[in-house]
């Protein structure tokens, strides 16, 4: 089957601009961005890459991005979004996990590649030969191959149970639903522009409008890195008609010396997702009558299920809404029995939209789904208009910033640290980040150095993983039957780090 769906819209519209690079001062119309992706195709496949072959990218939101996915999907490879966060041990497992046939790089991010197998870095995309050969003057056009639609498309990785990596595997069948139900949800037309500021290694960065709007034939502003005063004056030149920003990304734009609600007045779509809404955000966009949607989505269900506008989300700001077109979505209790009304359960999504499974583990596979649905791990009810809430989260995943972090991975490097004699991670209250990583730490002596741990931390764990506080105790608070009370922790750390919310 033929899924090579830029080369159709480059015929399509093949003079109308698909991307902007600020930082580089190019943009591309949509039959240069084919171009550059059938040069790169022919490179990467000359250079051993065929059908079924996992490519990696490891950089910062970049023209990149659409050059290794699109050359991907017409060879037939799968796309591999490296998070460059993450720390060399971090980024090592994931390599060890998905065995990539070959890892573009950015320059000013490869020295995290220390740990890889040198061998495995093909390209730095920062560099003269990359862009000699995406922009190869003599091109010639490439045969895509023919390629199911169940076929993988990307691997997107997550944090499994263990706290080792797990590759959710999208397929081009869902790569295309989820494009479809967001086009149709938010009514996006070939018009539309928007902002590439959420990390495009996350599904939600990638596929929460990005693909959805170049399928259309919209265009897309890359934003290398988010910062809310130079993102606030690419709003101003580029005058974006939507929006999908993480939360904490919102809460930087408006707090910024330089943001203006006028900056916003092209925008016509404002979407958050990623992580659960933040009061302050949504406080704001309501007191300016700017309806603010919450996305809800997963890795495994893709970023956009729900859909809610209009004078609805600003009746209902902390709803996700209706479930979106070809979207089943169902709570269920224990038993795995649907719930009444109002009540509380976990929340089960299906459709064509939601991944395979996670890349050669059939065990976890096995445990995301019952039936066709998948497991979110998230509890939430309906109320009396169908609208759904999520209410808190039933696996014990702390989301910081848009970013996931499993609270015994931090607690095993903890424990790890020679002076540590237990440790208990939870997630508390933050106005901006939504969570932050918190710790209550028993050590074993009377010695104890935070700096020293601080370091130790960094060192081994990606910044957005590491305890932004430390709560010393001797020991643990417990609850009625004697277990930890993560509840008491919690409400300890909050007390403890109280922030200034946005006047």
């Amino acid at each position: 089957m033929n899924l090579d769906w830029i080369k159709v819209r480059s015929l399509l519209t093949p003079d109308r601009i698909a991307l902007v690079d600020p930082i580089k001062n190019s943009e591309w119309t949509y039959k240069e961005v084919n171009v550059r992706a059938e040069n790169l195709a022919h490179y990467l496949k000359k250079n051993g890459v065929t059908k079924g072959d996992r490519v990696a990218l490891y950089a910062p939101n970049d023209i990149s991005y659409f050059d290794v996915l699109l050359a991907s999907i017409k060879i037939g490879a799968i796309f591999i979004p490296l998070n460059w966060r993450l720390k060399p041990i971090e980024i090592k497992k994931v390599v060890e996990d998905a065995q990539p046939k070959v890892i573009l790089h950015a320059s000013q991010i490869s020295k995290r590649l220390s740990l890889v197998d040198a061998s495995l870095l093909s390209l730095d995309v920062d560099s003269k030969e990359y862009n000699e050969i995406c922009e190869h003057p003599n091109h010639v056009p490439f045969l895509s191959e023919s390629i199911e639609l169940e076929s993988p498309v990307m691997l997107i990785y997550t944090t499994g149970t263990t706290g080792d990596p797990k590759g959710a595997i999208i397929t081009h069948n869902g790569m295309v639903n989820n494009s479809m139900n967001t086009i149709i949800s938010w009514n996006i037309t070939h018009e539309d522009i928007t902002i590439a500021s959420a990390p495009m290694f996350h599904i939600a960065g990638l596929s929460g409008m990005i693909i959805p709007l170049m399928l259309i034939g919209g265009k897309v502003i890359i934003d290398r890195y988010f910062d809310g005063t130079n993102t606030n004056e690419m709003i101003k030149q580029y005058k974006p008609t939507m929006l999908f920003m993480v939360p904490t990304m919102y809460y930087g734009l408006i707090s910024a010396t330089n943001f203006h609600k006028d900056n916003l007045a092209s925008v016509h779509t404002f979407v958050a997702g990623g992580s659960p809404p933040l009061k302050e955000v949504i406080n704001y966009f309501v007191s300016e009558k700017m309806p603010l949607i919450n996305s809800y989505g997963l890795t495994e269900v893709g970023p956009n299920n729900f859909k809610l506008m209009g004078e609805t989300a600003l009746q209902h700001p902390f709803s996700i809404g209706y479930p979106s077109f070809f979207v089943e979505a169902k709570i269920v209790n224990d038993k795995n029995e649907e719930v009444e009304q109002g009540q509380i359960g976990e929340l089960l999504l299906a459709g064509e939209h939601t991944f395979s499974g996670y890349w050669q583990k059939q065990e976890e596979t096995a445990k995301a789904f019952l039936g066709e649905f998948v497991r979110t791990g998230d509890l939430a009810k309906k109320d009396e208009n169908g609208l759904f809430y999520i209410v808190d989260r039933k696996k014990e995943m702390i989301i910081t910033g848009g970013e996931n972090v499993l609270p015994s991975e931090v607690e095993r490097v903890l424990n790890a640290h020679p002076a540590v004699k237990d440790s208990v991670v939870v997630g508390y209250e933050h106005p901006r980040y939504g969570q932050s990583v918190g710790a209550a730490i028993i050590f074993k002596d009377k010695e104890r150095s935070e700096a020293e741990l601080d370091q130790y931390m960094t060192d081994n764990l990606a910044g957005y993983k590491t305890p932004k506080h430390y709560l010393f105790v001797d020991v643990f608070p417990t609850n009625s039957v004697g277990k930890t009370d993560k509840k008491e922790i919690i409400r300890l750390l909050n007390e403890l780090t109280a922030v200034k919310t946005i006047n």
